[in-house]
C-alpha cells in the first residue's frame, strides 16, 4: 500500500470591524520569518498543532500573535486554499483555513515584534 498525501494545515484569522462608515481590517507586515518577510499577512495566521482543531488553532494563534481572546463561534469560515510547491518536499504540501472574526475580547497589538511590524 502506498502512503496517503499528506498537507501542513493553517489557520488565518482576519480581524473586521466597523468604525463609523468604513470597515478596517487589521493586517501585519511580516519580518524575520524567512517567509514572506515584507509582505502584508492576515491578523493572525499559524500552523494547526497536533491534536488541534483548524478552529482552535485560529483562537490559539489570535492569543498568541494578537493578544486577543477570540471565542470559537466568532469565527466564520471563508475560504479554503490547498497550495503545493510542485517540488515533492512534504513541507511545500499546504491547507490553509480562513476565517473572519468581527468580535473579539482585547484591544490587539504586537505580540511578536520579532516576526511582524
Amino acid at each position: 500500500m502506498t502512503d496517503r498525501f499528506r498537507v501542513v494545515p493553517a489557520a488565518y484569522v482576519i480581524l473586521r470591524r466597523r468604525v463609523g462608515d468604513r470597515e478596517e481590517i487589521l493586517l501585519q507586515l511580516r519580518q524575520n520569518t524567512g517567509y514572506r518577510d515584507g509582505f502584508w499577512a492576515t491578523a493572525a495566521a499559524g500552523h494547526v498543532e497536533d491534536g488541534e482543531s483548524v478552529v482552535a488553532a485560529a483562537c490559539r494563534e489570535a492569543a498568541e500573535e494578537l493578544g486577543v481572546a477570540v471565542e470559537a463561534s466568532d469565527l466564520a469560515a471563508i475560504t479554503a486554499m490547498h497550495r503545493t510547491a510542485g517540488n515533492g518536499d512534504p513541507i511545500d504540501e499546504r491547507v490553509d483555513f480562513f476565517f473572519q472574526c468581527r468580535r473579539w475580547q482585547g484591544e490587539p497589538r504586537l505580540m511578536e515584534p520579532h516576526k511582524s511590524a
